[in-house]
């Protein structure tokens, strides 16, 4: 459902060795490194497959460009897609429009993109305690 368990989890004594490969999963997903999140499935994709947990681990890699968006999005002001493409590990500058789109409207992020300059921008925070909002 998109939420990533606790790490207390896979540090449990009776289940730390079986879950290890899992743990390395979600600490790259909470990173929002896709490359090192490829490398971890790769690496374990024969016990990720003998569990019956490849095709399930393998759709977690829209939550790594979540994180990673929201990683850039407190970062940075403004940016460039082609910065965030290469952040992302993405393909095309494209990918990370219809990516970056879809978490501005999810709510993932609060951020709007400027498509004439190409970049991300992040809506400005207001400080409700020095404004006159109730």
């Amino acid at each position: 459902m998109g939420e990533i368990p606790d790490k207390q989890i896979f540090l449990d004594k009776e289940f730390k060795q079986d879950l290890y490969p899992y743990l390395k999963v979600v600490v790259q997903i909470r990173k929002g490194a896709l490359d090192e999140f490829k490398r971890v499935l790769s690496d374990h994709k024969d016990l990720f497959t003998a569990d019956g947990n490849f095709n399930l681990i393998n759709r977690l890699r829209h939550n790594v460009f979540k994180f990673g968006l929201r990683k850039i999005n407190l970062s940075y002001s403004k940016i460039s897609l082609s910065d965030v493409t290469k952040k992302l590990g993405l393909e095309s500058v494209q990918d990370t429009e219809q990516i970056a789109s879809k978490a501005i409207r999810d709510g993932v992020i609060d951020a709007h993109i400027d498509h004439g300059l190409k970049t991300l921008e992040t809506r400005e925070v207001i400080n409700l305690y020095t404004s006159n909002e109730p």
